[in-house]
């Protein structure tokens, strides 16, 4: 992870997500600090304080909110299935039919909801085994599309940018401010950073817009399994029973908070000011939802033939499928090293992780470094084991230069090749 003294930001100016999404969504690219960290119940509501986020865009998902059949005594349980989902479904028709498989793309657009679906097959690992087991051969309810909001981005971590694209849902316990420069270098130079990670990103990062899994959730949850709170007028009332009825939303109860940056400054015996957490959450349930909710009656089909389908909800346009999140691992040498000096340390995950004894061979020849060929070979020195050495070890066990090894390492993480 990055360290934190080494930018400037102002805590002041921090803001929960929901917030920070509906004031900063239509002005991204931003480098951004968590201020205020959360132990969530997915990879996408769990961020550390400290930690250092480039925030790329923002994206709107549609998702269909399902009910599973219950058994009678069970908990009522619900489903969240992307509408893009490479998952097939038969539409269950009279006398327990079945329709032939389709993709729920293709369901939604020439059904009306609600009705029946069971699950039919997968090309990909949307599912857990546990979800798996839990929906086969059951009916599912398919009642109502509703937008679910993410922010996408990567970490930084020891000043390099992770190839693995981040989804950052809209957790109201997670605090982000913006980072604003350096705490002991130019703006420029800092700016050249942006630059270099704008071209990277652009280079070799494709997102997926949204949470690509099928989550399952009930009343008593606190996100809907993307991590994202359930809006509160997402579940349906006419289905609960009548003791649990009530006209409060139910609380988005912190799991674990992590330490923030003014609990730093205050001393350990005296109480600190309350940050508000409950202030802030108190707020974001009396607010509209930033999450809103669309009945099938505006629900169009835009275009349609056997290669592609899009439909309409509201003002917002949903296609076909995405491509599966991938990340080219082609390196690319940024114009900007040169003037920037902070591509110091290693990343737990580089671009050369994926690649071969054989691409590392000619990784060596292309940086002047063929003479440490035959010693890599010997030692099987592949993308996942280069990215674990350093500087130190590459003196101390190939017996490199002090320059040698710097040019080697500064390709490793930045993908930079001398001009």
């Amino acid at each position: 992870m990055s360290h934190r003294d080494d930018y400037t930001y102002d805590v002041e100016q921090q803001l929960p997500l929901p917030e920070f999404f509906r004031k900063y969504r239509d002005k991204l690219p931003l480098l951004v600090i968590v201020t205020d960290g959360f132990c969530g119940e997915t990879k996408n509501d769990e961020y550390a304080y400290a930690e250092i986020i480039r925030l790329h865009k923002s994206c709107q998902q549609l998702r269909v909110l399902c009910k599973l059949s219950a058994n009678d005594g069970a908990k009522e349980e619900f489903l969240s299935i992307p509408v893009d989902c490479s998952c097939m479904f038969s539409e269950v028709k009279k006398l327990k039919r079945v329709g032939k498989p389709k993709l729920m793309l293709e369901l939604l657009a020439k059904k009306k909801l609600p009705f029946h679906v069971r699950y039919a097959s997968s090309s990909d690992g949307v599912i857990t085994p546990t979800l798996l087991e839990c929906i086969k051969g059951v009916d599912i309810l398919l009642m109502k599309t509703y937008i679910e909001d993410f922010f996408l981005g990567n970490c930084l971590q020891q000043e390099v940018l992770s190839p693995i694209p981040s989804i950052v849902a809209l957790c109201p316990n997670i605090s982000l401010s913006i980072i604003t420069g350096y705490a002991n270098k130019s703006q420029d130079q800092f700016h050249a950073k942006l630059w270099s990670m704008e071209a990277f990103v652009q280079r070799n990062i494709t997102f997926y817009e949204g949470s690509s899994e099928i989550t399952r959730f009930n009343r008593s949850s606190t996100t809907t399994g993307t991590g994202n709170p359930i809006p509160i007028d997402l579940l349906p009332l006419d289905s609960m029973h009548s003791s649990d009825k009530t006209d409060t939303p139910p609380m988005f109860i912190s799991r674990q908070k992590s330490k923030s940056f003014q609990d730093e400054t205050y001393d350990m015996y005296e109480p600190p000011p309350y940050l508000g957490s409950n202030q802030r959450f108190s707020e974001f349930e009396k607010k509209p939802s930033s999450l809103p909710t669309e009945s099938v009656e505006y629900m169009t089909v835009l275009e349609e033939d056997s290669t592609y389908s899009v439909i309409e909800v509201g003002d917002t346009k949903f296609g076909k499928p995405f491509e599966n999140m991938k990340c080219i691992t082609e390196p690319i040498a940024s114009d900007s090293d040169s003037a920037n000096n902070s591509w110091s340390g290693g990343s737990s995950k580089s671009f050369v992780t994926e690649k071969s004894v054989h691409d590392i061979q000619q990784i060596l020849k292309r940086l002047n470094l063929s003479n440490y060929c035959k010693t890599f070979k010997k030692n099987l020195i592949d993308g996942t084991v280069l990215q674990e050495l350093d500087e130190q070890s590459l003196k101390k066990d190939f017996k490199f230069m002090h320059v040698e090894a710097v040019r080697l390492m500064k390709y490793v993480r930045a993908g930079h090749i001398p001009k």
